[in-house]
């Protein structure tokens, strides 16, 4: 009997040991590699087959997932970052992984230790197709994830104008601060990303409001992240400056845009800095 239940689960997972070999030549090595591996320990090995549910979810192995719910795997089970399949499979980028988990009943919202969602962790990492997804199934575009991070301000930082435009849409706030004191548009005007940059001001973000330490997004649009261009932070500047950004306000330690451009040695900024003349 255990022989023969071994058979059946490797026909279940993939066909891998035993039959369906041109099944099997679909899979990538990644997945049949999983199968092989399911098709090894009993059905009631709970710790076993909730590993490999997150390393299917991870790898996009929509059959293996298939194979381990109708098993009787927990759909909601939790790695040890309290990250469900689902979250793996938006983190990854496994739309297919995740719409079938989705299908199946996991829970959208669902957090890890972190705080973070699956809309999180898809945002941050730039799968767009996944966010929509969730969203359009009612995932909560307002919790935060590490660091009080929002799909906001995860959008913001990545320069995902259209995937910004959606959250907004659907009620993301976009004045919201991390756990340092930043909005999403202190991370867009830092990376360059000027369109995203006029649309968080669209949606009603005041262009000098002072965030940690005093600094406004024209500071820190001045005082930009390692690989942002140069032109793409000038055209944020100008943005800024023509949406009304003081080009005299100081932060708290008393150093205006200018000054922190030639502090860092963005010599070029606070050239182009200097000869802006403030909106009327």
């Amino acid at each position: 009997m255990h022989l023969l239940s071994r058979a059946a689960q490797a026909i279940l997972f993939g066909g891998v040991v035993l039959g369906a070999p041109a099944q099997a030549a679909r899979q990538s090595p990644a997945c049949a590699g999983l199968a092989q591996k399911a098709a090894t320990f009993p059905a009631d090995d709970v710790f076993q087959s909730n590993l490999l549910l997150f390393a299917a979810a991870t790898a996009g192995c929509d059959d293996l997932i298939r194979g381990l719910l109708e098993r009787g795997v927990a759909l909601d089970a939790r790695d040890r970052l309290g990250r469900t399949a689902l979250a793996l499979a938006a983190k990854a980028g496994r739309a297919l992984a995740a719409e079938l988990l989705i299908e199946k009943g996991a829970a959208i919202d669902a957090r890890a230790i972190s705080g973070a969602t699956p809309l999180f962790f898809a945002s941050e990492a730039d799968h767009s197709s996944i966010a929509k997804y969730l969203i359009a199934h009612g995932a909560d575009v307002n919790l935060a994830g590490s660091g009080g991070l929002t799909p906001l301000m995860a959008a913001a930082f990545n320069g995902n104008l259209e995937l910004l435009d959606l959250l907004l849409a659907k009620g993301a706030d976009p004045n919201a601060l991390d756990a340092s004191g930043k909005a999403a548009i202190v991370y867009a005007a830092s990376r360059g990303f000027a369109r995203v940059v006029a649309r968080l001001i669209e949606a009603g973000v005041d262009v000098n409001r002072k965030y940690d330490h005093g600094l406004t997004a024209l500071m820190w649009a001045a005082g930009y992240a390692d690989g942002a261009g140069i032109d793409d932070i000038k055209q944020v500047l100008a943005l800024l400056i023509a949406r009304g950004a003081a080009l005299e306000g100081r932060d708290d330690r008393g150093k205006s845009a200018i000054e922190i451009a030639r502090d860092l040695g963005h010599s070029d900024i606070a050239d182009f800095l200097s000869a802006q003349k403030p909106a009327r």
